[in-house]
């Protein structure tokens, strides 16, 4: 989901749905049969919109004017640091550019150099800002790249634990990147991530699984699913 233009949009499968002030739902656009949203950004005053490995990216204006890449690019996750638009090309290479994503030549470093994310073994599933750095975060562990560029693993419990949902639904609150995963909810910064999240109850009956979270109020309010 991504606020845009005093909207929230959110993909589902080939659809773009929009979410309005008065709370009414209208279909956006129907990318066809066979399509899906992978990702949703915000970027320049655009709504960036990544469709997998096979199918490029688009972008919506501010007047929802949809526009498909004619280069051949391609993202199966997005995310933003500093002024730069961030994508994952499948499963773990990642570039970025400053204008223009729907143009092959804006993206650096270019094909084969990009920067990888771990091995090819599990796909990215998400791109976050946290502390002036991109951070990637995958079903085997949440990534972040040191000063040569080099993508590190900062959750290697999750190497042993790897799940395909692992990482969706991270956020950033209290100056730490909260990490959702079958091994709790990580707190995770450079060199430490410990559980931090309701798995900790030692409740035989209480499996929850937190699968989103925001820092409100002094507060970190998650939602979870019982399990």
């Amino acid at each position: 989901v991504r606020n845009f233009n005093g909207n929230a949009y959110f993909g589902g499968g080939q659809y773009l749905f929009k979410l309005d002030s008065t709370l009414t739902l209208t279909l956006a656009k129907n990318f066809g049969n066979g399509k899906t949203i992978y990702d949703l950004e915000v970027f320049n005053n655009e709504l960036i919109i990544a469709l997998g490995p096979s199918d490029k990216i688009w972008t919506m204006s501010t007047l929802e004017v949809f526009t498909e890449a004619t280069d051949a690019t391609y993202a199966i996750a997005l995310g933003t640091h500093e002024n730069k638009l961030d994508r994952v090309e499948e499963p773990n290479k990642i570039s970025n550019c400053i204008s223009a994503p729907l143009t092959l030549t804006s993206w650096v470093p270019a094909d084969p150099e990009q920067y990888t994310a771990g091995d090819e073994t599990w796909d990215v599933n998400d791109l976050m800002e946290y502390s002036g750095a991109l951070a990637a975060l995958k079903p085997n562990g949440a990534f972040f790249p040191n000063q040569s560029a080099e993508y590190l693993n900062q959750t290697p419990q999750l190497a042993v634990y790897p799940d395909v949902d692992n990482g969706k639904g991270s956020f950033s609150a209290f100056g730490s990147l909260y990490v959702p995963s079958i091994a709790g909810l990580l707190e995770v910064t450079v060199g430490s991530s410990p559980a931090v999240g309701p798995e900790l109850a030692n409740r035989p009956d209480f499996r929850m699984r937190v699968r989103a979270g925001v820092e409100w109020n002094r507060n970190i309010y998650t939602g979870a699913v019982d399990e």
